[in-house]
């Protein structure tokens, strides 16, 4: 028969194996997690010389009055598209991010 201290000195024995058996499973699940995952883009997809674009001060199909912005060829506009917006570039250099569904009819060269 053994005795509650014997139980208590192998159970602590046994808590640094489990303690780095859990870290390390810990680590792998998230390194295997990261795994499938693509990196957020950070250049554009597409970019180029704006032609012609409407910029919305509200979502497309939002109700009330909606304002916009058109940008034509002559204004020397240039676009970067990324997966949730688009960076629109004035000629001066000053940028303006536009989230996809706040513009439409981007066409560009």
């Amino acid at each position: 028969m053994t005795n509650k201290n014997q139980l208590s000195n192998e159970s602590a024995k046994k808590l640094p194996r489990i303690a780095t058996a859990a870290l390390l499973l810990l680590f792998a699940g998230s390194f295997l997690a990261g795994c499938g995952k693509s990196e957020p883009t950070r250049s554009p997809i597409v970019s180029g010389k704006i032609i012609s674009l409407k910029i919305y001060d509200k979502p497309v199909g939002s109700t009330g009055e909606i304002s916009w912005n058109t940008i034509s060829e002559k204004d020397g506009y240039r676009v970067g598209v990324f997966d949730s917006f688009v960076v629109v570039t004035r000629p001066e250099g000053d940028k303006t991010v536009v989230p996809h569904g706040w513009y439409s009819g981007l066409h560009f060269e």
